[in-house]
């Protein structure tokens, strides 16, 4: 990436707007043939004209591009603005930072493959960045299903400019606290980033979660400035296979926490019973996501519970006692004491705490209504 821009175009015709810094748009394509022609579509079409489209179009060992590889080559064709990087795919760590290497913008944006956007995302989000002069610009965003469209929670009015203590407060589920309830998490596709940001920051190959650590190393540089928006500008679409992804991701998602909030108690001390309550949800969920993939007599006699899982489940349950000294015997004292120890753990969530390690038959079926009450809005949105 470099610092130059193309030279700015004044009077452009049909009320289209050309700045004079470039933006980079890297969109990571992997099997999204029957989505990725909207995508692309919607990105030619912004009213920001000073853009590039870095497409990262992955293929699998075998060399086969799912028919991505003609509809990118198609839109690299016929708009120059577009320009193409073939791969195989090994994961989208690895794609983002084949965009990032590729890329020779002012300012850095990302789409997924499977999503769209509005015609003046890119706009709006530039001017967001140029007005307030952040380092991050953030949008709200729309949830897509099939026959269906989910409006963001996020009721703030025009734009806020976020300090740090309160993007924390946001990526640690307390967002709703502060006015206009900004609503936004790690994902690196409803953000602009200076590309300064990215200098000497790559995301990570090796793990799944590449969002999860990449934003939050940006978060935490000193100095970052970030200016979010409640428009939904963002499309983001809700696979059929989203539930199960996310129970499977969930000990990823864990490790993840940790390492993020360790970072960031170094720099906000303050946020100590924020981060102990956002990890304990998060130890919490992971055992629930386990236990329900076993049945209720494996719950209750654990005997009859994999050894794989009943490991897993163990290390999980070896951090809560750690943390919150609660054993077998002393159920009463040792709840009160959680709350006073931290008083943003709720009653709803202090139960949880007593059922996932003194009764994980009872959690089994909590978590088994819980499940099901998810499973039939799914099959609603997805008319399975």
């Amino acid at each position: 990436m470099n610092s130059n821009s193309f030279s700015a175009v004044d009077g452009s015709q049909g009320g289209l707007i050309s700045k004079d810094r470039l933006i980079s748009i890297i969109v990571i394509i992997y099997k999204v043939a029957p989505f990725l022609r909207d995508c692309l579509e919607s990105i030619a079409a912004q009213t920001y004209k000073n853009i590039e489209v870095v497409l990262v179009v992955g293929h699998d060992e075998n060399g086969d591009y799912f028919g991505c590889r003609e509809i990118a080559e198609e839109f690299a064709g016929k708009d120059e603005r577009f320009r193409l990087i073939f791969c195989e795919a090994k994961g989208a760590g690895d794609a983002r930072n084949r965009g990032l290497d590729s890329a020779r913008g002012d300012l850095i944006g990302w789409v997924d493959g499977d999503d769209y956007i509005e015609p003046d995302m890119f706009e709006k989000l530039e001017k967001n960045l140029s007005d307030t002069d952040s380092d991050v610009s953030i949008c709200a965003h729309f949830k897509e299903y099939p026959n269906e469209t989910e409006k963001p929670r996020s009721n703030v009015k025009g734009r806020m400019v976020l300090s740090p203590m309160d993007v924390a407060r946001v990526l640690l589920g307390f967002g709703d606290e502060l006015s206009g309830k900004p609503d936004f998490f790690f994902h690196s596709w409803d953000k602009l980033f200076r590309s300064e940001i990215f200098k000497d920051l790559r995301y990570p190959t090796k793990s799944k979660l590449e969002d999860r650590y990449t934003f939050g190393d940006i978060f935490l540089k000193e100095g970052i400035s970030v200016v979010y928006t409640g428009e939904p500008l963002y499309h983001f679409r809700i696979r059929s296979d989203s539930l199960s992804k996310d129970i499977d991701a969930s000990d990823l998602n864990i490790k993840a926490d940790h390492e993020f909030c360790r970072k960031l108690l170094f720099k906000f001390p303050g946020l100590k019973y924020e981060c102990d309550r956002y990890l304990l949800y998060g130890h919490i969920t992971s055992i629930q996501n386990i236990l329900i993939k076993q049945s209720f007599w494996a719950a209750l006699l654990p005997l009859f519970m994999e050894k794989s899982a009943k490991k897993r489940i163990g290390l999980h349950k070896r951090y809560l006692r750690s943390r919150y000294g609660i054993f077998k015997g002393k159920h009463r004292r040792d709840l009160e004491q959680a709350q006073s120890d931290n008083p943003r753990i709720g009653k709803k969530l202090r139960l949880k705490l007593f059922l996932t390690l003194n009764f994980p038959a009872a959690l089994w079926l909590v978590t088994y209504i819980g499940k099901k009450q998810r499973e039939k809005v799914h099959a609603e949105k997805f008319h399975i």
